[in-house]
């Protein structure tokens, strides 16, 4: 490979989409795990070049389709990882030399806070703005954690901390 050559490589194999590019300075991978995926959306806000998109089936039908919730064109992504950090189910992964980008400060990293809309939640407690934690117990990947009360643009809300493998 010269040095001003690019390899481009995207495969998908049983609900895994890997899509590489290759060159003389770096290996970059992404690795997409539709089974994980819930479609939430928050990479399809993130995402910068606007390459992932939420696919036909809402985030209601897991489990019951193979359809992938999301869509990433491999035209359009530049494979810089935002998507991978702001998943909060792990679905998607973005390695740079064989490092994952997630949490890791050599690299490009989405500082977010994830919040939640307070008037669809149930409070537990609405004097101390606490979450009643149904959707923490129910979800199936045990990503979501509750961060607990942050002020953002003058007022207190709850905020959750995405989930590690």
């Amino acid at each position: 490979m010269s040095e001003d050559e690019l390899s481009y490589t995207l495969k998908f194999n049983e609900g895994i989409m890997l899509f590489e590019r290759d060159s003389t300075r770096e290996k970059r991978r992404l690795i997409y795990d539709k089974d994980m995926c819930t479609g939430c959306g928050m990479c399809v806000e993130a995402c910068p070049t606007k390459a992932v998109s939420l696919g036909p089936i809402g985030a209601i039908n897991k489990g019951f389709s193979d359809v992938p919730h999301i869509s990433i064109d491999a035209e359009k992504c530049v494979l810089c990882g935002i998507c991978s950090a702001t998943c909060l189910f792990n679905s998607i992964n973005v390695e740079i030399d064989g490092k994952s980008v997630r949490n890791n400060r050599d690299f490009v990293n989405y500082e977010g806070i994830h919040l939640f809309n307070q008037n669809k939640c149930s409070m537990k407690n609405k004097e101390k703005l606490e979450a009643c934690e149904d959707c923490m117990n129910v979800c199936p990947q045990n990503a979501i954690t509750f961060a607990g009360i942050k002020e953002v643009e003058g007022k207190n809300i709850n905020t959750m901390e995405r989930g590690e493998d």
